[in-house]
């Protein structure tokens, strides 16, 4: 550190620490309520050969599955996936609610509000996983903090290998390419 090699990290503030951590694992739910989606969706296409949208499996009770699928070992597994999701999308909902009453509104947050399809939660999640937006002196530093930046090293059009692409936030870079 004396010679000036090593960069200074970014240590983030303690009393938000927590409330990033919880955002974090309500990512951690919609990603895994996402893969169930999907696997019901695709149990239904094998079965029957045509979709389901992901907005009509969420609405569906474990009820409504008997009526659908004709195999029981099917219906039960098809059932395990709407059960999950019900429970998933509850405990998502008990997360979002227990952030949005204790956050206080930062300037950040109020500043990503104004983008097209942000709302609150994202906001908030972008704005904490951020932290300060000054500790990035250019553009190009916060996209690589991101994640968004390619890390492949090209020459004469030929790539050449890839530095670290591990550089950075992963949620941020979650976030950012599939907000949930």
């Amino acid at each position: 550190m004396r010679v000036g090699l090593l960069k200074e990290g970014h240590i983030y503030p303690k009393k938000e620490r927590a409330i990033r951590d919880l955002l974090r694992k309500r990512l951690m739910l919609v990603q895994q309520r996402t893969s169930h989606i999907l696997s019901f969706q695709s149990l239904y296409n094998r079965e029957k050969g045509s979709r389901f949208p992901g907005s009509d499996v969420k609405r569906l009770r474990e009820e409504e599955i008997e009526s659908l699928f004709s195999d029981g070992y099917v219906c039960l597994s098809a059932q395990a996936n709407v059960s999950l999701i019900r429970f998933l999308t509850k405990k998502i909902t008990e997360l979002e609610t227990a952030v949005l009453g204790c956050m206080k509104v930062l300037p950040e947050f109020v500043k990503l509000k104004t983008v097209p399809g942000i709302g609150d939660i994202l906001a908030l999640t972008i704005s904490l996983e951020t932290g300060d937006i000054r500790r990035f002196p250019k553009v190009g530093k916060y996209s690589s903090y991101c994640r968004c930046v390619s890390s492949q090293r090209l020459s004469n059009e030929k790539k050449k290998g890839e530095n670290n692409r591990k550089n950075g936030n992963k949620y941020l870079s979650l976030l950012l390419r599939y907000p949930g």
